[in-house]
């Protein structure tokens, strides 16, 4: 009688055991940061930022596993949290633009321990100052490690800041891929 109790909890429990662990459920938080730089915007023949205040944000990115191949998986990024917190403003919030698509490719390794591919995301932001949200679309950040950075530098973001001109100038963006993106892998089923 006890075996055919453990098959009837295994019988029960197993389909839901299993149901998370398909490719089209997997949500895998990354580390993200940004380092950025505010201040007054100085007009002349080149625009340059007088006394700039930087700060670091560190937060999360959360992306979901839309397919998985041998070699690479499809990512939607599903969410995006940094704040920095700046003496002069107060808090800038950078998160997702809802209205447009974010997604990545990450690639797997392959038997000699290499990559298939280099690992891309595209981003489409927003960053959040206290008085007005400024748009960054088609953010791209790559590399052939776990840690993905800026392909080209964002241009300088203008904004006003209680009547006053600001220039917001990101010095640094990244996000790191989990090892088991990277190296779980490849199941058909």
């Amino acid at each position: 009688m006890r075996l055919s109790f453990k098959k009837l909890c295994l019988t029960l429990l197993f389909p839901l055991l299993i149901s998370g662990c398909g490719e089209g459920t997997d949500v895998f938080e990354m580390a993200a940061s940004t380092t950025m730089a505010i201040g007054a915007a100085e007009i002349s023949p080149v625009q340059f930022i007088v006394d700039p205040e930087t700060q670091t944000g560190d937060g999360i990115l959360m992306a979901q596993v839309n397919e998985s191949f041998s070699n690479r998986r499809t990512l939607s990024i599903e969410e995006l949290k940094i704040e920095l917190q700046y003496d002069n403003i107060g808090t800038v919030r950078v998160h997702l633009n809802p209205n447009l698509e974010s997604t990545a490719t990450v690639y797997r390794l392959n038997q000699n321990n290499q990559l298939f591919g280099t690992h891309n995301m595209l981003l489409n932001i927003i960053v959040e100052t206290p008085d007005q949200n400024l748009t960054v679309d088609n953010v791209m950040l790559a590399s052939d490690t776990a840690t993905l950075t800026l392909v080209e530098p964002i241009p300088n973001l203008s904004f006003l800041f209680q009547g006053t001109q600001e220039t917001l100038q990101t010095l640094s963006f990244q996000v790191v891929i989990p090892a088991e993106l990277i190296t779980s892998p490849f199941d058909p089923n």
